[in-house]
């Protein structure tokens, strides 16, 4: 191996674990995944290793829930969702330029197939009612709805869920948060696509002359003046 592809093997095991298989004729490698082990409330992988990387074509895919929870894609993005700031600047180094303007390429985020403004759905509507009675159990008002781009979806990856958009500074996409409504085992999920610790919640909404409220999640924002949305960050 390369001293290139040794580091990364090593900083790819720093944040996966220790590898469940390794075919250095072909640049592969497996891990457990951690997207499978978050959705099974696992704190460690799953053994199953199924999390394959090829590092010569800095591409990922979990064959358990690839397709499911889009894990799968450049290898770039797999860093962006798991590993520490420091872990991923090492990795863009030593990363060849052609990956870089493929990186560079990736579509703009976009809100979940089927979302929703419940402003623009039919009040009738079955999964309408349960959403907002939903929002309505957390104490979540008509005005907030609107106010804060709420909806919701039923079809996809999340599929019966509250979606809360968030928007950069000059109002473009950069984050939302998905909340489901009914029985799953993952009650919140996020886009993987999007490191959460590079986004800055409804930045468009923050006004940095008053005074900043810091709260944890979005629900919590909603009752708050002048919120900043800490999504987990924590303060040095």
């Amino acid at each position: 191996m390369t001293d290139e592809i040794e580091v990364l093997v090593e900083l790819l095991s720093d944040f996966l674990g220790d590898p469940k298989q390794h075919y250095e004729s072909k640049g592969q490698i497996s891990f457990d995944c951690p997207v499978c082990a978050d959705e099974k409330g696992l704190d460690k992988g799953d053994g199953k290793g199924n999390l394959e990387i090829n590092y010569v074509r800095h591409v990922y895919k979990c064959w358990a829930c690839g397709e499911t929870y889009g894990t799968h894609g450049p290898l770039g993005k797999l860093f962006d969702g798991h590993a520490t700031k420091q872990q991923k600047k090492v990795y863009n180094l030593i990363k060849p330029d052609e990956f870089k303007q493929e990186d560079k390429k990736r579509l703009r985020l976009r809100l979940p197939e089927g979302f929703t403004l419940f402003k623009d759905s039919n009040p009738r509507f079955i999964p309408h009612i349960e959403a907002y009675k939903y929002l309505q159990s957390r104490g979540i008002s008509e005005e907030m709805v609107e106010k804060y781009n709420i909806g919701y979806t039923v079809q996809g990856d999340f599929a019966y869920r509250v979606i809360i958009p968030s928007y950069d500074k000059d109002n473009i996409l950069n984050y939302f948060v998905g909340r489901a409504w009914v029985n799953k085992k993952m009650k919140y999920k996020n886009p993987a696509s999007v490191p959460k610790d590079e986004i800055i919640f409804n930045e468009k909404l923050i006004d940095w002359d008053k005074d900043i409220f810091l709260v944890e999640g979005a629900f919590d924002s909603f009752f708050l003046p002048n919120p900043l949305v800490m999504l987990g960050k924590k303060m040095c």
